[in-house]
């Protein structure tokens, strides 16, 4: 298995500013990749909103500090999924709907924290496909916290605000569209899948979620 290291020190992606180590890491051959931060700090920039990232030396988020629209919140150590999303969660971002940087910067916030908490996961034995489909999971979880993440914040976006609206964003369904009652297990099904206790990636609280969304909507 050949890994492909790819060293960024400082780099801007698109507007925005990270200071820190980061590498990022694939797989020869696959697109799918990981990010491994070898700081102990990891500032996120974009325009005035900032997000400082710090780490354990065993690999875990130890802290993490906002700086949206002039304020400051501080969350401690976060040893889940369902934590990082809980911080998040907490926020009031009005400006996210509206400005794509600041879409960008929660993404790869939520990229890069959720690379940090998979790292445990991730043993020196797994085979070249083992590994690629681990990345994979990590990119899907990426996914559904944004997804949670926009389910939560609904109430600044141009969405009508009700619970069939939540619960869609919740499934990465968008609350304009009508679906079929197939469709919203589906893409239940997915989610459930990735988040089961039993499973890699499981955590019990997005599960719950989940599970309460596909159920509320297949009514």
């Amino acid at each position: 298995m050949k890994m492909i290291r790819k060293k960024l020190v400082n780099p801007i992606f698109g507007r925005l500013q990270i200071k820190g180590k980061l590498i990022k890491l694939n797989v020869h051959g696959s697109t799918e990749s990981t990010f491994i931060v070898q700081s102990s700090h990891l500032v996120m920039e974009s325009g005035n909103n900032r997000i400082q990232l710090e780490k354990t030396e065993e690999g875990s988020i130890d802290r993490v500090i906002f700086q949206l629209d002039g304020e400051e919140v501080t969350f401690g150590r976060q040893t889940s999924f369902s934590e990082l999303f809980a911080c998040m969660e907490y926020l009031s971002l009005k400006d996210y709907w509206k400005n794509d940087q600041t879409i960008f910067l929660f993404y790869t916030f939520i990229r890069i924290s959720v690379s940090i908490l998979a790292t445990s996961l991730l043993k020196d034995t797994n085979t070249v496909d083992e590994v690629v489909k681990h990345f994979e999971k990590e990119r899907e979880m990426t996914t559904l916290l944004v997804q949670l993440l926009e389910s939560a914040q609904i109430e600044y976006s141009s969405y009508v605000v009700n619970q069939r609206a939540k619960y869609l964003l919740r499934l990465g369904l968008n609350p304009k569209e009508k679906y079929e009652g197939k469709e919203i297990r589906e893409a239940g099904k997915k989610w459930m899948r990735l988040t089961h206790p039993d499973t890699e990636f499981g955590d019990p609280e997005l599960f719950k979620q989940i599970n309460e969304a596909t159920t509320y909507l297949s009514k």
